[in-house]
């Protein structure tokens, strides 16, 4: 009797203990279910550690479902319209290359008539400065303190941007889009590219500003043709970078300043190249800098 007294006294106080443990548990449960969550979902949940990266791979996962799709599907097309499609395509494949190159092969023909009408320009207003051999240069040589003297020589050097970016860049130095339309005579100009967007047309043989264009295509030239569009203008040949003549004559100061400063002297006609960059900081949010200057 009096070992059965014992027992029944022993279960009732493991179930006592048992209750309070139960009753203080939901005060530390939180902190412990949250950390045991992130180890979990880290160690044993593949599918949350997936779409905590999905930001990072979404349209990876995204082509890799439609794939999967795809595959199941083909198999239900009729076999009929799949013996036809291979020659289809082929044929559709030719066309479209050939329109490619046929529109490629206009835009470069476009481009060298825009450069040569430019070039033209400036040699024109080089040559109403005095004769060609007032300075001490023979025929043919260029004024190294003309546009195009300073075009020779000068290589500027763009960061890679985003597009909103890359505009509000261009706009700090009123750096304007233009391009020839397709009646070769005409130059189509974007102006404001962050902004509103300014569109306007002029004569090309008017136009004296000094021009650039991309020495290969790269992410840049391709936000060119990005911008013009988002503007409703369609690029009918390469796209050049106008600058305004005042941003010309701060480069040229620039150009002059470090001459003296690293070389102590003067004469800009010793010079074979003037390396310029874009950096971020100063009025607008972006500056040029004079990084390297080569001499004859």
């Amino acid at each position: 009797m009096a070992f059965t007294t014992s027992v029944a006294m022993g279960l009732i106080l493991i179930g006592f203990v048992f209750l309070m443990t139960v009753k203080a548990a939901p005060r530390s449960l939180p902190l412990v279910s949250v950390a045991l969550q992130a180890v979990q979902a880290d160690s044993t949940a593949p599918q949350a550690d997936q779409a905590a990266q999905a930001p990072e791979f979404q349209q990876l996962s995204a082509a890799a479902a439609d794939a999967k799709e795809e595959k199941v599907e083909l198999p239900e097309l009729p076999r009929a319209e799949t013996t036809l499609k291979p020659t289809e395509l082929v044929g559709n494949q030719a066309d479209s290359e050939k329109q490619l190159q046929e529109t490629d092969a206009a835009l470069r023909e476009a481009g060298d008539m825009l450069r040569r009408i430019l070039e033209a320009n400036q040699n024109r207003q080089d040559d109403s400065a005095g004769p060609s051999g007032a300075s001490g240069r023979g025929i043919g040589q260029l004024d190294p303190n003309s546009t195009p003297g300073r075009q020779a020589r000068w290589v500027i050097t763009y960061p890679t941007l985003p597009q909103n970016d890359y505009e509000r860049m261009l706009d700090s130095f009123r750096i304007e889009l233009a391009f020839l339309k397709v009646d070769r005579k005409t130059m189509q100009y974007l102006a404001h590219l962050s902004g509103a967007g300014k569109i306007y047309s002029g004569n090309a043989s008017n136009e004296d500003r000094m021009f650039w264009y991309w020495m290969s295509n790269n992410r840049l030239s391709e936000l060119d043709d990005a911008i013009l569009r988002r503007y409703g203008l369609d690029p009918t040949s390469d796209v050049v970078h106008l600058y305004p003549k005042d941003l010309e004559k701060r480069l040229a100061e620039m150009e002059r300043d470090y001459l003296r400063r690293q070389f102590k002297q003067s004469d800009v006609e010793k010079i074979a190249q003037t390396n310029f960059k874009i950096f971020p900081g100063g009025t607008g949010g972006w500056h040029l800098e004079v990084t390297s200057l080569v001499l004859r």
